[in-house]
């Protein structure tokens, strides 16, 4: 599977003219966000190089990406709206619903309110909420073996062992639905 990788990454001032675009293998890219971190010290180089080896998974990506826009990080710190501009953001927010509710919507809202409540049924009431036994997880998922121990889905490994999906995936051996149910009696 090939990669393009911006020779000079979009968040150093590269484009996505062709010029500026290499083609490369998943190892190579990560390769070269790695060699980029280290020169330059950029957090999107450290995580695109993490995440492209399999080191971290999404949540610890979105972590970074946001923690990354904290403080001196985000481009408007230090800076205030103006009278003008504080007025225009609560205009467009009231327009839009999202602003201060009126106190008639809010005591028709209220949880104490019982004609507003009566009748109203749970959006999930009496939807079942996923596969519980591992069963059903293996009929849904990929069941597999590793080390020795068997697992009805690579989300399941993952949860039993603390290794990356991505990780397991590469060590494991897939097996099929009617192994699973022979080797889980």
């Amino acid at each position: 599977m090939k990669h393009l990788h911006h020779i000079v990454p979009k968040h150093m001032g590269g484009t996505d003219d062709p010029s500026n675009l290499i083609e490369l293998s998943v190892e190579e890219h990560a390769e070269a966000h790695r060699v980029l971190y280290e020169k330059y010290g950029k957090w999107q180089d450290k995580v695109a190089w993490q995440g492209l080896v399999g080191l971290i998974g999404h949540n610890e990506i979105m972590r970074e990406m946001w923690d990354a826009r904290k403080g001196e990080g985000n481009p408007f710190y230090g800076m205030a709206h103006s009278e003008e501009t504080k007025r225009k953001i609560s205009e467009a927010r009231k327009s839009k619903g999202t602003g201060p509710k009126s106190d008639e919507t809010r005591k028709k809202m209220s949880k104490n309110n019982a004609r507003y409540w009566k009748g109203k049924i749970a959006h999930n009431k009496g939807v079942k909420q996923g596969p519980h036994s591992d069963l059903e997880k293996a009929k849904r998922g990929k069941p597999l073996r590793y080390e020795g121990n068997m697992y009805p889905s690579l989300s399941e490994a993952e949860k039993a062992t603390s290794i990356s999906a991505y990780k397991l995936s590469k060590q494991c051996e897939f097996i099929t639905l009617e192994e699973f149910v022979a080797t889980s009696k």
